[in-house]
């Protein structure tokens, strides 16, 4: 009776960044400014809100989430490293990150996710805008002036910001 010695597994060399939580605070001089910001956000159905970076921006998402009930949010970034810094930020949320970059199947996965969930936040570029549903309540496009949020050269051309905007008029979103 000679036991055979159990093979080595070598670990896949296809690693996945992980998400790992960034600070997210701000002075305090700026808390009644995101207060105020999120307060108007409630009030309307579409609003444009001005932040200097993605940071401030991860700050007036994460408080009206917060502050509203039953949110199913979703996050369109430019580029993948906008969104992948709003993920760092908003991890808390455990955000579903779409950015075009993984594979189909696991784009596939993340949108059976996101459909099966009535509560949640999804972090994205463009492909992100094409899995949502008719639950989602909220759309944020950060950084709504980059050019990157458009698709000009390439079939199919779209503009995300067009995209959304029927979006939320079909579906009654906040935009």
């Amino acid at each position: 009776n000679h036991a055979l010695p159990t093979p080595y597994k070598r670990e896949s060399t296809n690693v996945e960044n992980q998400i790992f939580g960034a600070t997210l605070t701000i002075p305090s001089s700026e808390a009644i400014n995101i207060s105020r910001i999120v307060k108007k956000l409630k009030e309307r159905k579409q609003a444009f809100v001005f932040s200097p970076d993605i940071k401030r921006a991860a700050v007036v998402i994460a408080s009206y989430i917060r502050e509203t009930e039953n949110q199913k949010c979703v996050i369109l970034a430019p580029n993948i490293i906008d969104a992948k810094q709003l993920a760092k930020h908003l991890y808390g949320f455990n955000p579903i990150l779409v950015t075009g970059d993984e594979s189909q199947g696991k784009r596939f996965h993340s949108f059976e996710i996101f459909h099966s969930i009535s509560e949640g936040l999804m972090i994205g570029t463009k492909p992100a805008l094409f899995l949502i549903d008719s639950l989602v309540t909220t759309i944020f496009i950060v950084k709504s002036s980059h050019k990157n949020h458009g698709q000009h050269e390439r079939n199919p051309r779209f503009d995300v910001r067009e995209i959304a905007k029927q979006y939320a008029e079909k579906f009654a979103t906040n935009l």
